[in-house]
């Protein structure tokens, strides 16, 4: 069979996390629309009315181990939104208490009424010292601790909210909305305890979420402008002025950026797009504040929908109409460095039965490969080496596409599709 020869030209210094890893928790019958770490467990909410086929409404918890199911009947239509205040776990949503609706609070077994009202509610927002919600009709309440729920805002038909956060100790609204309180405010306000003031020119409608990271303010959802410059879905602010952040999506995207959370270091954001930065990367991405790195989520739901820290791993919920799944990450944060020479070898027979041979020069001898199926699972590694030429068994391995990476030193020399048949 021909030789398959690989070209790989890389650019110096552009760093990439190896093959991200996935393991399966749970899945329910509906969407899942939020999560939150409270009390030792990872709290999952949304519309859903089953958990892998047994009884389950609007939420159900985590232990590390288990699932815990809400099997008590509360009507209306599930969790949008949850979040911890003062002890206790707060949930937004269309759940119904008597002849109020929309915020619920957990009493350790269910759900009871935590402060409704006539409306169902979509946002949500806790900054430690005072719990922030918005009713469908643009109607924003605060309770502090150990006080009750008091007017705190009215859009009064002038759009609403999207996300609520606190940035440099100033409450930031982030919507579609034109003006705040009479100050003209294009999508984005800040409120330093006795003034409204807009975030420079503003954003375009559609933020669905918000993150503090290095000391800057990231906003995501469905924003084409921030600044009165394009970026696409993703835009962050230093304090004075707007910036895109490393292209955004740069691949399909129909269903936005969803949500952001910062753990070890990073900024990950989910959604549906298949590429953040140029980088091939499947609903999942992590953002190391100079580029885009694949952490890859091989799934077929429809998006990924939420994203969650519990017991220093990061979880990501899935929306999809009848079954959506919470994964957790398990694969490895390595970061390895490309090669910015130019690195020939050959592959082949590719495909094959039985093995493999790969030939590199003896410039770049070959001292360790890793094979990941297409779900970015590692299934076959060897380390300790030291050859221009490897031979690959397949061992055990079933037929299918798999991605070969070789490595020399801490430099990865290049990657192939391989298919074993």
């Amino acid at each position: 069979m021909k030789p398959n020869y690989l070209l790989v030209t890389i650019l110096v210094l552009f760093s990439t996390d190896l093959k991200a890893q996935w393991d399966i928790i749970t899945s329910f019958n509906n969407a899942i629309m939020d999560m939150k770490s409270h009390n030792g467990n990872l709290y999952i909410g949304g519309g859903f009315t089953k958990n892998d086929n047994s009884t389950c409404y609007w939420s159900a918890y985590y232990d590390g181990t288990s699932i815990m199911r809400h099997t008590n009947l509360i009507g209306g239509g599930g969790v949008r939104k949850l979040d911890e205040f003062d002890g206790d776990l707060y949930a937004v949503g269309d759940m119904l208490h008597g002849s109020v609706i929309g915020v619920s609070r957990w009493d350790g077994s269910t759900w009871v009424n935590g402060g409704g009202t006539n409306y169902s509610h979509s946002t949500l927002y806790s900054d430690g010292t005072e719990l922030y919600v918005e009713s469908d009709d643009g109607v924003v309440r605060k309770k502090s601790i150990g006080g009750s729920f008091q007017p705190y805002y009215d859009f009064a038909g002038n759009g609403g909210l999207g996300s609520i956060i606190n940035y440099n100790n100033q409450l930031i609204f982030a919507g579609s909305f034109d003006t705040i309180n009479g100050v003209p405010a294009n999508n984005i306000a800040k409120w330093d305890g006795v003034n409204w003031t807009a975030l420079g020119s503003g954003i375009s409608s559609g933020t669905y979420s918000m993150a503090v990271f290095n000391s800057e303010l990231y906003v995501a959802g469905d924003l084409s402008t921030a600044g009165g410059q394009n970026v696409n879905k993703i835009a962050k602010w230093n304090g004075a002025t707007w910036s895109d952040v490393g292209g955004g999506v740069t691949g399909t995207s129909w269903n936005d950026l969803r949500d952001m959370v910062v753990f070890n270091g990073a900024l990950y954001v989910v959604g549906d797009f298949t590429e953040m930065g140029n980088v091939t990367t499947h609903d999942v991405a992590k953002w190391d504040g100079n580029n885009w790195n694949s952490v890859n989520l091989a799934h077929t739901d429809a998006f990924a929908n939420c994203v969650e820290v519990y017991a220093n791993k990061l979880y990501v919920g899935t929306f999809d109409i009848d079954t959506s799944h919470v994964f957790v990450y398990t694969g490895s944060t390595t970061t390895l460095e490309e090669t910015d020479e130019v690195v020939e070898f050959n592959v082949f027979p590719n495909p094959f039965s039985k093995s493999i041979t790969i030939q590199v020069d003896d410039r770049s001898p070959i001292h360790s490969f890793r094979i990941y199926d297409l779900g970015g699972k590692l299934v076959k590694t060897e380390n300790g080496l030291s050859t221009e030429k490897l031979i690959i068994d397949r061992s055990s391995l079933p037929n299918g596409t798999y991605f070969l990476e070789l490595i020399s030193e801490n430099t990865v020399l290049g990657r192939q599709k391989i298919v074993i048949q």
